[in-house]
C-alpha cells in the first residue's frame, strides 16, 4: 500500500487487479476453446416457402424468399477470424463486421434460385466520402474478393425502402446495417471505404473536374497548364472530418480532398482548388470573409512516410474565402484541406498545430464507429466501469454483461458529429 493510500483505496485496486486477472485467465481459455480458424456456427432450417433468421450473436440476418432454395434445406453460418478470412485492404479501407460464411453442412456449393437478402451490422460512420460495401470471397486460395452489386447503407429501421415483417426481426442493435441481395452461399463482410470518382483524363486543353456526390469540390485546370502533348489520369476522393472541439477556439475545419494523379507530371500553370466551408449544406457557420483567416494544408508523402503540413504562406496567391467557399491555387498532386479561424488570439499557433496533429493521426484510420457501455461494479465498491468496442460488436457485449446480471448504460460515440446516435438502457 503507498504512503498516501487510504485502507479503502487499497481494497479497490485489490480487487480490480483481481478483475483484471480473471479477464486474462477467461481470455486465455477463450482462445484454448477457439483454436480453430471458425469461432463458431450455427445451422438453419430453410424451407422453400421462404423464412428469415436472426443471429443476434454475430449481428446476421438473411431473409429467403419463397423457392430460393429448392427443397427444405439445412445452411451452416460460420463466424471466421479476422486474421484468417477477411478481405485485403487497400488505404483507407477497414473491415467493419464481422466475416460471415454460408455453406451447405456437405459442403457443396449452392447457388439461391432467387435473391436472397443479407444484412450485416457493422461499424462505418456515415461521414459524408465514406461508404460501406458487402465484398464476396471468390477465391479462397487467392483470397480474392468482389464488391456485391447494391449494397444498401440503412442506418435505421425507417431507411428501409419496403415494409416487409422480415426487417421488423433485425432488432435496434444491429443498426446500422448493410444490405445487398446474394445468390449463392459464400463467405461475406463489411468494408468502409472512400468513395472514388470517375477516373478523368487530364490533357493540356484543361477543364473543370469534381466528385459527382459533392459538385461544389472542383479541381480548375487551365488550358496549357501541363505540356502540349501531356494526357494523364486523375481520381478524386472527398473525405468528411470531425470539427467536435475546434469550434469552441474559432476554427471551422473544412474537408480533406484527395488527388490522385497515375503519372508524375510537371504543372506549367497553377490548379485552383475549390472547397466548401462545411460537407453539410445545413450547417451555417456565420463566418465573415473580411476578418477570418483561411490555412490551407498539404499531406506531404515521402515514400510510405505522410504527414500533414500547413502551406498557407508556400502558396501562389493567398487563399480566397466567400461564405460558403474556400479557393486557392497549387502547384502539384496530393491531399489538402483548409481550415478557417474566425478569429486570432495568441495560441493561434498551438490551436492550428492541434488540427494538424488531428489530420495526422487519421492518414490511414478510417473512422469507425465505435459504442461505449458505462455500469457500476457492485463487487468494486461501485466504481464506475466503462467499455468501448465496435458498434457491430455491441450485442456480444450486452450479452455477456446480462450474463453477470450487469445493467449497463449504452451510448455511441460523438467523435464524429455526423454519427448514428443512439442512447438506451439495457433491461
Amino acid at each position: 500500500m503507498l504512503a498516501e493510500e487510504s485502507q479503502e483505496d487499497a481494497e479497490v485496486h485489490e480487487q480490480v487487479a483481481e478483475v483484471g486477472e480473471k479477464y486474462v485467465d477467461e481470455t486465455a481459455e477463450t482462445e484454448t476453446e477457439t483454436e480453430d480458424d471458425a469461432e463458431g456456427e450455427n445451422v438453419i432450417e430453410v424451407k422453400s416457402e421462404g423464412t428469415s433468421w436472426a443471429f443476434k450473436q454475430w449481428a446476421v440476418h438473411l431473409m429467403f424468399p419463397p423457392d430460393a432454395v429448392p427443397e427444405h434445406t439445412s445452411i451452416v453460418v460460420h463466424k471466421w477470424k479476422y486474421s484468417v478470412r477477411s478481405p485485403p485492404l487497400q488505404e483507407h479501407e477497414a473491415i467493419t463486421s464481422n466475416v460471415s460464411e454460408l455453406s451447405l453442412l456437405n459442403g457443396q456449393e449452392l447457388k439461391f434460385n432467387t435473391k436472397v437478402k443479407l444484412s450485416l451490422s457493422h461499424s462505418a460512420t456515415d461521414a459524408q466520402g465514406y461508404g460501406p460495401v458487402i465484398k464476396k470471397l471468390i477465391d479462397k486460395e487467392t483470397n480474392y474478393w468482389e464488391d456485391v452489386d447494391g449494397t444498401r447503407d440503412i442506418r435505421c429501421r425507417q431507411d428501409f425502402e419496403d415494409n416487409h415483417p422480415s426487417h421488423m426481426k433485425i432488432t435496434d442493435f444491429f443498426f446500422p446495417v448493410a444490405q445487398a441481395d446474394i445468390s449463392e452461399c459464400s463467405t461475406y463482410a463489411v468494408v468502409c471505404r472512400l468513395k472514388a470518382s470517375p477516373t478523368y483524363t487530364i490533357t493540356s486543353g484543361g477543364g473543370s473536374f469534381s466528385h459527382p456526390d459533392f459538385p461544389d469540390v472542383t479541381v480548375t485546370i487551365p488550358e496549357n497548364a501541363f505540356a502540349p502533348k501531356a494526357k494523364f489520369s486523375l481520381e478524386l476522393k472527398v473525405q468528411e472530418v470531425s470539427n467536435e472541439g475546434f469550434e469552441v477556439e474559432g476554427k471551422f475545419l473544412g474537408p480533406v480532398l484527395r488527388i490522385k494523379c497515375f503519372q508524375a507530371v510537371q504543372f506549367l500553370k497553377p490548379v485552383t482548388i475549390q472547397l466548401p466551408i462545411s460537407l453539410r449544406e445545413q450547417q451555417d457557420l456565420n463566418l465573415n470573409p473580411t476578418t477570418c483567416l483561411v490555412r490551407v494544408l498539404f499531406l506531404k508523402s515521402d515514400n510510405d512516410q505522410k504527414e500533414w503540413i500547413e502551406i498557407t504562406d508556400d502558396l501562389v496567391k493567398p487563399p480566397s474565402l466567400d461564405r460558403k467557399f474556400v479557393r486557392f491555387h497549387v502547384e502539384r498532386f496530393s491531399a489538402y484541406a483548409h481550415y478557417v479561424e474566425s478569429r486570432k488570439n495568441e495560441n493561434s499557433r498551438f490551436y492550428g498545430q492541434r488540427i494538424i496533429n488531428f489530420l495526422n493521426s487519421r492518414i490511414f484510420v478510417p473512422p469507425i464507429l465505435t459504442v461505449f457501455f458505462a455500469y457500476f461494479r457492485p463487487d468494486l465498491l461501485n466504481i464506475l466501469c466503462l467499455i468501448c468496442c465496435p458498434a457491430h460488436l455491441k450485442g456480444e457485449e450486452l450479452r455477456q454483461l446480462e450474463r453477470q446480471g450487469i445493467t449497463p448504460i449504452c451510448k455511441n460515440s460523438i467523435r464524429h458529429p455526423c454519427l448514428y446516435q443512439e442512447e438506451y438502457a439495457h433491461k
